[in-house]
This record gives C-alpha cells, sequence and structure tokens, in this order.
C-alpha cells in the first residue's frame, strides 16, 4: 500500500520502524496510513521550499462522493463549503 507504484515497500518500511512485528500482508489501522502519507508531504513540502503551498485540514470525512459529484477545488466540510 506504498504511496509510490515502484517502490511497494516503503510503507512496510515505515511501518516497521514503529512496530518490528508488523510483517508484510499486516492489515494496519488507517491512522498508520494517515501518518505515513502526512510524513511524505511533509518531506515534499519542505524540499519544495517555496514552490508549495500546502494546507493541513483536520477534519472528519462523514460522506464520499465520485469525482463528478463535487466541483475540483471544492469539499463539503461539516462547518460549511470551503
Amino acid at each position: 500500500m506504498s504511496a509510490w507504484p515502484d517502490r511497494p515497500v516503503i510503507f512496510l518500511g515505515f511501518a516497521r520502524a514503529n512496530d518490528p512485528a508488523v510483517k508484510a500482508g499486516d492489515f494496519l489501522p488507517r491512522k498508520s496510513y494517515g501518518q505515513y502519507v502526512r510524513q511524505i508531504v511533509q518531506g515534499l513540502a519542505q524540499s519544495a521550499s517555496d514552490r508549495l503551498s500546502v494546507e493541513v485540514i483536520r477534519d472528519e470525512a462523514t460522506q464520499t462522493h465520485s469525482a463528478d459529484q463535487v466541483p475540483i477545488g471544492k469539499s463539503k466540510r461539516r462547518g460549511g463549503e470551503r
């Protein structure tokens, strides 16, 4: 479940750094994958310097929609539309 299709064991390495008992094929909590993706995004943002702006929004997903139901750049949030 790596973020990089050509490097399938990257997530496994991340997971094992936190828990050496993790084996390939183990089902890990979404929170673990979220931490992994957060680390990747933070690393990319730091390496991009002033060429990239990142805004992290902490919220809860309450529904999902197919790509054709929500215009790009729009999201529905509990506190109203963004």
